[in-house]
């Protein structure tokens, strides 16, 4: 697991190559022990998402381990270690998908009011949220040579990992 990923780790962001050493370090690793590869199974995978349901994880955090499991059998097929990947038929818990609920346009004009009386900035930035839906590293990278006389120009997002700081990337989606 270790060798499949240094060989993907370079085409990964900084907090997804922090996650993945977390999970293998913490989760994965240590719950398949001295078994080859050919010996995980499906039922391994199942206990190992029980285990880390009952230390307290989430179910997010199982499928964001299982994904993990998933794509690095799927590479040690293609390179011709394992002829099944185990991860296709494990049983990782269904994770609810969370209920947003937008402000009424009221609540949406107060917090609008309050932002604007902390500082006039302030005010412009939950405005310009509120009305195109950028995520906040993306209006935290917005540059005054990103607006123009036809409208706003996103490419870049602003983002902080422990790892590496704050730092510009492109946006999420283009």
């Amino acid at each position: 697991m270790t060798e499949w990923f240094e060989s993907v780790s370079d085409g990964l962001s900084p907090t997804t190559v922090q996650g993945y050493e977390g999970r293998m370090r913490r989760q994965i690793l240590p719950a398949f022990g001295e078994l080859a590869l050919n010996e995980v199974s499906a039922s391994h995978l199942d206990r190992l998402y029980r285990d880390i349901v009952t230390q307290g994880s989430s179910p997010a955090s199982v499928r964001q381990t299982h994904a993990i499991i998933r794509r690095f059998f799927n590479q040690a097929m293609k390179w011709g270690w394992v002829e099944l990947n185990p991860a296709l038929l494990a049983s990782p818990l269904k994770v609810a998908v969370a209920r947003v609920i937008a402000p009424t346009v009221e609540q949406l004009i107060s917090i609008l009011e309050e932002t604007k009386a902390v500082h006039p900035q302030w005010g412009a930035f939950f405005m310009l949220g509120a009305l195109t839906g950028m995520r906040r590293g993306e209006l935290c990278g917005l540059h005054w040579d990103d607006c123009g006389d036809t409208g706003v120009m996103v490419t870049k997002s602003v983002i902080y990992t422990p790892a590496g700081g704050t730092r510009e990337a492109p946006t999420k989606t283009q």
